[in-house]
């Protein structure tokens, strides 16, 4: 079995994870763990700013994803880090048609109406364009 877990720097990324080493078995099963570097308007600022900040947010990146491939790896998970840029939503779905994952599973802000409109719906635009089961996670709220 093959499954795509989109993550990001938030907690509903985190309970993703726990969702599928919940959910799935670990025999025979592959993990891409992707993370998507969206590219910011101060990116663009000039290519030293560029030069100089794309490293450094690469690295938090691996950082990150090498976080998640370890986890996944303890609980018995044949997993990888791939880092994309991108928009997030284009780049996760690209990444899933050609990948060819049986799942994906990514976290849920929550997000709701205009909200939703404004920051890019990226867990809703997977599920609706995914050409695979998408498996959506909530976070418990605090309080």
């Amino acid at each position: 079995m093959k499954i795509l877990l989109a993550v990001d720097y938030s907690t509903y990324s985190q309970a993703a994870l726990r969702a599928l080493i919940a959910q799935i078995r670990p025999e025979n099963t592959e993990v891409a763990v992707l993370h998507v570097m969206e590219l910011a308007l101060a990116d663009f600022e000039s290519r030293e700013t560029f030069r100089h900040t794309r490293p450094a947010r690469l690295k938090k990146t691996q950082e990150l994803l090498e976080g998640f491939v370890s986890e996944l790896e303890r609980a018995g998970y044949s997993a990888k880090a791939v880092v994309e840029e991108g928009v997030a939503k284009e780049t996760i779905l690209n990444f899933a048609e050609h990948w060819k994952p049986d799942v994906i599973f990514l976290g849920s802000h929550g997000r709701r109406a205009f909200k939703r409109l404004t920051l890019g719906g990226v867990t809703e635009a997977v599920a609706r364009h995914a050409h695979c089961s998408v498996e959506i996670v909530r976070a418990p709220r605090a309080g």
